[in-house]
């Protein structure tokens, strides 16, 4: 389980005695009374160059492991973490560790020396991945890792094996990557094997990282969670920024080395599922089987390649969508110094007001990329989606943003109403608490979705999964720019109280989206402001009657905090008909779970899960292959969403659980007439 600390940490004479010591060069996880020589300082890799030296037919790597400093949040940070990292040889250590990339069939010999010093003197160094791929998961010996002693030194010769996406790692103990959460996890590296013959292909290679600082001293149990994330090595706002143009083929590589799972989402595109793997294998997916998504989960440990297409110009970005990965506590440094952004510490939420403005490099921070799509070259036009250009002639719906109401059992929830006069069944006005009504849009069809903010706080709202210009994508102070369909090259406002923002879109595609806060300071998107935006085809009339909607939300995952299932925990009971076909709609939008099993079976202790018909994952409808009857449960990551077709046979009553982490976090009742 995983949360945001939501406690400010007191500065006073602490924090101004750790900036001194920090200036004076002291490393802040390992703060010191004597004097010793500083270790070296950790440098970030952003994969381009792969180490090694081809010498007598082979690819000969040195891999040495070093204590250094590191600096998450680049050089802005009055201190840095004191780690362990992977270096090259004699070379400066590096996070992620060094780029082993060669063909398939190259001979490789690879060095691994413990040279841990300072605070880790003394420890062992247990390797893993140094070995052909794929390797069987019943072949001990393929897959034998290697121990080092302190001081020790260990060389392993194998051939790189088949093409794919790899990695390798270390910990200082017997361990999985799942149980490696503190200062050893930098000890991280890409390996990549490509074809053996014919062009390399032109990629990009992103390894993420994650480690957690164990409290110290009087009081430790006490203390706030204090962790640091990086892609590269750095937090965002000191990630590298992606730059293509409209019209290329992207190829991305992504790694997990963190003990934890993150739900890697993309801003205004879709993106396919080329590859899923892991340190052993590497499984590649073609035709039907290869998946176009806007989310993809990757566990600890896990590999994806992925393409995509730009078709707009501006900015975008893609991040894990655990807000604790993203949020403004997700980098390393300290609140309240001026020039530094606030992140780590437990910093306490400051809801945006009109006398804190926006600013995109503290309100955000973490597991993030930025993305800048220019013209395709030889083009001076910013290229628009049909029908997202003013006019009056479209389908106009109003998102009122309310505030914060008393919800269920007093807990404060965010409020929010949607006015359609297109809307059938004289649904024109509705308003939700803890959960935001739908709204209904047409694929092919204009809409200009208008957010009021009618609360205390200032706002801004992201259309999860559709496809828009970037100025209405919703990231205050990022999305738009040059080219990205806004007024002059601006950016994406926030929404101040009192005053409203008209987000215009033309979606290309029907299905299941989302519409939710993008505030990450804030708690609002836990507290209630996201929704469903369902696009149907043309012609087609929404039936609310013909639909189950499982809306999950709220902001962590254990049992003193529950997630709500459809703004409660145990939401009121919905009747359908037997015989009847209903489109069942699952949305994971909650502010932080490592993934939700959403089960619907029927009544006593030994009920057994109904069975569903698969339709949809993000909104893209399933081929054949793919769209199986199958048991009534699915895992379910934040940004996720699901559709299955289910036809209850006979009367009777079904129950939708919603766990988390082992736990029962909410239930509804559907009674079948």
């Amino acid at each position: 389980m995983e949360r945001r600390a939501r406690r400010r940490v007191s500065l006073g004479a602490a924090i101004l005695l750790l900036v001194a010591l920090a200036e004076a060069g002291a490393p802040l996880a390992s703060l010191s009374t004597h004097d010793a020589p500083l270790p070296p300082r950790i440098e970030p890799n952003d994969n381009r160059n792969a180490a090694g030296l081809r010498i007598a037919g082979e690819v000969r790597v040195v891999l040495r492991a070093r204590t250094g400093r590191w600096y998450p949040d680049a050089d802005r940070r009055p201190a840095a973490l004191t780690v362990a990292a992977f270096a090259e040889g004699d070379a400066a250590p590096t996070i992620p560790g060094p780029l082993i990339r060669v063909r398939a069939g190259t001979r490789l010999r690879i060095t691994v020396i413990n040279a841990l010093d300072g605070n880790f003197a003394g420890q062992h160094l247990v390797v893993h991945g140094l070995y052909a791929h794929p390797a069987s998961t019943s072949d001990t010996a393929s897959v034998a890792v290697i121990r080092l002693a302190p001081g020790e030194e260990r060389t392993v010769e194998f051939e790189a094996g088949e093409p794919g996406t790899y990695h390798y790692w270390a910990a200082f103990t017997d361990s999985t990557m799942a149980r490696r959460p503190h200062l050893d996890a930098g000890l991280s590296g890409a390996f990549v094997v490509d074809p053996a013959t014919g062009p390399i292909q032109h990629d990009r290679i992103f390894v993420l990282s994650r480690m957690e600082l164990p409290a110290e001293g009087e009081g430790a149990e006490h203390q706030p969670e204090r962790f640091a994330t990086a892609m590269n090595g750095l937090s965002w706002p000191y990630t590298e920024r992606i730059d293509a143009n409209v019209g290329d083929t992207v190829h991305w590589r992504w790694i997990n080395a963190t003990n934890k799972p993150h739900p890697m989402h993309l801003h205004g595109f879709f993106f396919h599922v080329e590859t899923l793997g892991d340190e052993r294998k590497d499984t590649t997916f073609v035709g039907d089987m290869r998946e176009l998504v806007v989310t993809e989960r990757m566990i600890p440990g896990a590999t994806m390649t992925m393409t995509w297409v730009p078709e707009r110009t501006g900015n975008w970005l893609m991040h894990c969508h655990l807000q604790v990965h993203t949020g403004p506590d997700a980098g390393w440094g300290f609140p309240d110094i001026p020039g530094t952004p606030p992140f780590g510490l437990g910093v306490a939420e400051t809801p945006p007001t009109a006398q804190r403005a926006h600013d995109m490099e503290r309100d955000m921070a973490g597991l993030i990329v930025g993305i800048r799509v220019h013209p395709a070259p030889r083009s001076s036009a910013a290229v628009t989606l049909a029908g997202t250009s003013a006019s009056n002639a479209r389908h106009t719906v109003r998102l009122g943003v309310l505030g914060r109401m008393p919800g269920e059992n007093g807990v404060s929830q965010m409020a929010t109403r949607v006015d359609d006069p297109a809307a059938p069944g004289g649904r024109a006005s509705s308003t939700g608490l803890g959960v935001g009504p739908a709204i209904v849009l047409h694929r092919g069809e204009p809409a200009r979705i208008t957010v009021v903010n009618e609360s205390k706080e200032m706002t801004a709202v992201h259309w999860h999964g559709i496809e828009l210009e970037s100025y209405f994508d919703g990231v205050a102070g990022w999305t738009g720019g040059a080219g990205g369909g806004g007024p002059r090259g601006a950016t994406s406002p926030m929404i101040a109280q009192g005053s409203s923002f008209d987000a215009l879109m033309t979606p290309p595609r029907s299905g299941t989206f989302i519409y939710h806060a993008h505030t990450l300071r804030t708690s609002q998107m836990a507290d209630g402001l996201y929704g469903p935006l369902i696009v149907l085809e043309p012609r087609e009339v929404y039936d609310p009657s013909s639909e189950i909607l499982l809306m999950i939300g709220g902001p962590t995952t254990d049992e003193t905090h529950p997630l709500f299932l459809n703004g409660g925990h145990a939401p009121a009971p919905m009747t359908i008909a037997a015989g009847r076909h209903y489109r069942v709609r699952i949305v994971n939008i909650g502010e932080t779970n490592d993934g939700n099993i959403v089960v619907l079976d029927g009544e006593g202790a030994d009920a057994k899960p109904v069975t569903w018909r698969a339709t949809a994952k993000d909104a893209i409808t399933l081929p054949a292959v793919r769209a199986t009857m199958r048991p009534a449960k699915q895992k379910v990551m934040v940004g996720e969403t699901y559709d299955f077709d289910l036809a209850p046979e006979k009367p009777g009553v079904l129950r939708v659980k919603l766990y988390s982490s082992g736990h029962l976090m909410a239930a509804q009742t559907i009674v079948v007439q």
